[in-house]
């Protein structure tokens, strides 16, 4: 599959409510900590897979805590 990395768009936008900045921060801190998918990027580009203990795949890990957390009304 090819990557669109010439005509992709990026989005910023402001998050003024509290409760979604903290949701969305969690979120990041989980994808931060993947140990499964995650690739390190570094010079060489040789995009080797980040290892470590626990295994942590992120899209579990994320998927758990949107279950556990209240519902944003």
């Amino acid at each position: 599959m090819n990557r669109n990395l010439s005509h992709r768009i990026e989005v910023a936008f402001p998050v003024y409510n509290q409760k979604i900045k903290k949701k969305i921060r969690a979120i990041i801190d989980i994808q931060l900590q993947d140990t499964v998918k995650a690739r390190i990027i570094n010079k060489a580009q040789d995009n080797k897979y980040r290892k470590g203990t626990p295994e942590v795949r992120a899209q579990y890990a994320i998927r758990d805590y949107l279950v556990s957390v209240p519902r944003l009304s």
